[in-house]
C-alpha cells in the first residue's frame, strides 16, 4: 500500500480536477482525464509514483468495468418486446463487422480494429475500456485506447448536436427517433439526453435501445476473450475464459435485475464505476507518450468516423424498412 499510495493519489487528484473542469466548462470528463494525463506524462518517470500509476491504469480499470454491471436494467429491456432488441442487436452486429472491415482496409491490426469497432457499436468509452482489458497486451495498446477514447468522445458530442436535428429533418416519429438516437449515439447519457430533448416518449425508447447495446457488452467481451484465448494471444489464457472482472460484471447485472440491490446502492456503484474509469484513464494518459499517439496517426480517427457514419446510415435505412 505504501508503494501504491503516492501514484494512486496523484491520479485521483488529477481525476478530480478533470471532473471539476468538466462541470465548469461542460466538456466530456473522460477526454479531459486522458488529456490531463497526457500533459503530465513526465510523472511516469518518477520511480515513487510509477507503482501507483500502473496499478490505477490496470486494476482500477478492471474494477470500473466490473461495476458497469450495475448500469444494466434487464427488466426494462425484457419488457420492451422483440422490436427494440432485434433492431439494437442487429445494428450492433452489422456495425461491429463494418468497423472491423474498415480498420483492416486501412491496414490497422486486428486487435485495434476490434477495439475501434466495439467502441462505436456498443457504448463508447466504457466499451473501449472494457474491450481493451481482454485484448493482447502490446506496447501500443494504451496509445490505441487513448486515441479511441478521444475520437469516440468527439464524435459522440457531435452526434448529440446533429442527430436530433437529423431525426426532425427526416420527420421521424417518436418511435423512429428513439430507435435512431438510442441505436447510434455512443455515450449512454448523451443518447438518453438527446432522446428526451426530442420528447418524453422518444427519450424512453432511446433509453431502452441504448441499454440493450450496453447489455451486449458482456457477450461481446466473452466472444473476444474466447477467440483470443483459443489463439493464445491474450493475457487471459486458455484456462480462464471468464476473467474475474467479467464475473463480477455478470453477477452485479443479475443482482440488479432481480432487485437484490437497492436503487441507492446501484446509483452509488455506478458513480464509483465512473470515478474508477476516470482515474484509470488519467493513469493511462500519464503512461502514454505523445510520440506513441502520433505514431498511431490519424487513420484510427478516420476509421471511427467512417464506422459512426455507416452506423447512422444503416440505422436510418433499417428504420424506413421496418
Amino acid at each position: 500500500m505504501k508503494a501504491l499510495y503516492p501514484g494512486a493519489l496523484v491520479c485521483a487528484l488529477i481525476g478530480i480536477a478533470a471532473m471539476g473542469l468538466s462541470a465548469q466548462y461542460n466538456m466530456p470528463v473522460m477526454i479531459l482525464a486522458i488529456l490531463l494525463g497526457l500533459a503530465l506524462n513526465f510523472l511516469s518517470s518518477n520511480d515513487n509514483l510509477t507503482p501507483g500509476i500502473d496499478w490505477s491504469a490496470k486494476t482500477l480499470l478492471y474494477a470500473g468495468v466490473a461495476l458497469l454491471g450495475l448500469r444494466i436494467d434487464a427488466s426494462v429491456i425484457i419488457e420492451s418486446g422483440w422490436l427494440f432488441p432485434l433492431f439494437a442487436l442487429g445494428l450492433l452486429i452489422v456495425t461491429l463487422l463494418t468497423g472491423f472491415i474498415f480498420g483492416r482496409a486501412f491496414k490497422l491490426d486486428k486487435s485495434f480494429s476490434v477495439l475501434l469497432a466495439s467502441a462505436v457499436a456498443i457504448c463508447g468509452v466504457s466499451a473501449a475500456a472494457a474491450i481493451a482489458c481482454v485484448l493482447p497486451k502490446t506496447e501500443k495498446r494504451d496509445a490505441q485506447l487513448a486515441i479511441t477514447i478521444a475520437g469516440i468522445t468527439v464524435l459522440s458530442t457531435l452526434a448529440i448536436l446533429l442527430y436530433p436535428a437529423i431525426a426532425k429533418l427526416l420527420a421521424m416519429n417518436n418511435t423512429e427517433g428513439g430507435l435512431f438516437l438510442g441505436g447510434t449515439i455512443h455515450n449512454v447519457s448523451q443518447a438518453v439526453g438527446a432522446g428526451y430533448a426530442v420528447s418524453e416518449e422518444t427519450g424512453n425508447i432511446a433509453t431502452i435501445v441504448k441499454l440493450i447495446r450496453v447489455a451486449a457488452l458482456l457477450p461481446v467481451i466473452l466472444c473476444i476473450t474466447f477467440i483470443y484465448a483459443r489463439s493464445g494471444k491474450t493475457d487471459v489464457g486458455l484456462k480462464t475464459y471468464f476473467p474475474p472482472f467479467l464475473i463480477i460484471f455478470f453477477i452485479l447485472a443479475v443482482a440488479n435485475y432481480f432487485g437484490l440491490l437497492s436503487a441507492h446502492l446501484s446509483t452509488i456503484g455506478s458513480e464509483v464505476s465512473e470515478l474508477f474509469l476516470i482515474v484509470s484513464l488519467v493513469a493511462i494518459g500519464i503512461n502514454t507518450n505523445m510520440k506513441e499517439i502520433l505514431e498511431v496517426g490519424l487513420t484510427p480517427l478516420i476509421v471511427i468516423s467512417m464506422t459512426t457514419f455507416a452506423m447512422a446510415g444503416i440505422a436510418i435505412a433499417t428504420i424506413y424498412m421496418i
